[in-house]
């Protein structure tokens, strides 16, 4: 199952409608409504805001966007530290790149 799709049946459960949601998660009904439908991606930050709003833990999120192999979700990794992982790669990514074009 993609994340959209839990996206949906989590919402679903909770008898959130697709605007509410949207709402909580500062983000328009179309957008929520594309992300759904496996039209549109997620970013880290979204997939937090998700877990938070949606009443789960990030990392069923991160399994369902495909960041998160199913060997790794077992491990006892909370959301917030990978979060700060991607984080941190993505801060070095940033480094290296000023780096290079300075020289």
């Amino acid at each position: 199952m993609n994340i959209g799709t839990y996206i949906w049946q989590r919402r679903m459960e909770l008898g959130m409608a697709q605007k509410a949601l949207a709402e909580v998660l500062g983000i328009s009904a179309s957008y929520l409504s594309d992300i759904e439908h496996g039209n549109r991606g997620v970013t880290v930050e979204l997939i937090a805001r998700c877990a938070e709003a949606l009443k789960v833990d990030s990392d069923i999120l991160y399994f369902h966007a495909g960041l998160l192999a199913p060997d790794m979700y077992a491990i006892p990794f909370s959301g917030e530290r990978i979060c700060a992982a991607f984080a941190a790669m993505r801060a070095a990514l940033v480094r290296q790149r000023k780096e290079d074009e300075a020289g």
